[in-house]
């Protein structure tokens, strides 16, 4: 995962997927070290889980330094655990001066947020978690679309049928978030609104994103007409 990550760094192309599985392994080291009274490990993990959640939700920027922090963590794991076959049980001053610099790390702030540009329900913001809002802020950032897929499910077959919907997506770009519209054409079916960032434009999406039986509506979030935006002074021109 590190070494897709050192990739994706030089590339420009960071896969949201990888971040997260590299934060999961350390979450699950880090409550398998306290359960076991491995001190040093622990503390390591703690400070490196706070680093991955940060750059997960875009707290925290990819760069070398932090490449350099995470690679540092990996060879010191080593250190640790052949200190403890060995039982020396003495302070570990390397372990100390790393948890230190992730912890100074971790304390970058978050970027201004580019949301505001499109008009997106409030109603959706406002259910967003944060690691959602993160994601939808990098793509925004990155210049992908936002298209809302408006989509009725039958309860007895949803979660196959958004998995599939995802994996046809997939390749397009970032299924955000979804969220029940409240309607449904009867009690066995329910509707969802689902966001999705992507490159490609509605009329290339149409094709691809099919579900046997089912009707998938598919427009273009538009920018928001604000006073700044591009539509909003065409509006005041006109």
């Amino acid at each position: 995962d590190l070494l897709a990550l050192d990739e994706a760094q030089r590339t420009g192309r960071l896969d949201p997927d990888v971040v997260n599985d590299t934060f999961r392994a350390v979450h699950t080291l880090k409550g398998l070290a306290g359960l076991f009274g491995a001190s040093r490990m622990a503390a390591l993990s703690h400070e490196l889980e706070e680093l991955l959640d940060g750059l997960r939700l875009g707290r925290v920027e990819l760069s070398p330094n932090v490449l350099d922090l995470l690679f540092r963590s990996v060879e010191l794991y080593g250190r640790i655990l052949q200190a403890d076959k060995d039982g020396r049980e003495g302070g570990m001053p390397e372990v100390e001066d790393l948890v230190r610099e992730l912890h100074r790390r971790t304390d970058a702030s978050a970027p201004v947020s580019p949301i505001g540009q499109y008009d997106l329900d409030p109603g959706l913001l406002a259910v967003l978690t944060e690691y959602e809002e993160h994601r939808l802020r990098t793509n925004i950032t990155q210049g992908l679309s936002l298209f809302r897929l408006r989509v009725e499910f039958q309860l007895a077959t949803i979660d196959q049928a958004l998995d599939n919907l995802k994996a046809q997506a997939k390749p397009f770009g970032e299924i955000i978030t979804y969220l029940p519209t409240g309607a449904g054409a009867d009690a066995d079916s329910i509707e969802l609104d689902i966001l999705l960032a992507s490159r490609a434009t509605a009329a290339d999406l149409r094709g691809p994103l099919t579900i046997a039986g089912v009707k998938i509506e598919i427009e273009e979030v538009p920018r928001a007409r604000g006073p700044g935006s591009p539509e909003g002074l065409t509006a005041m021109l006109a």
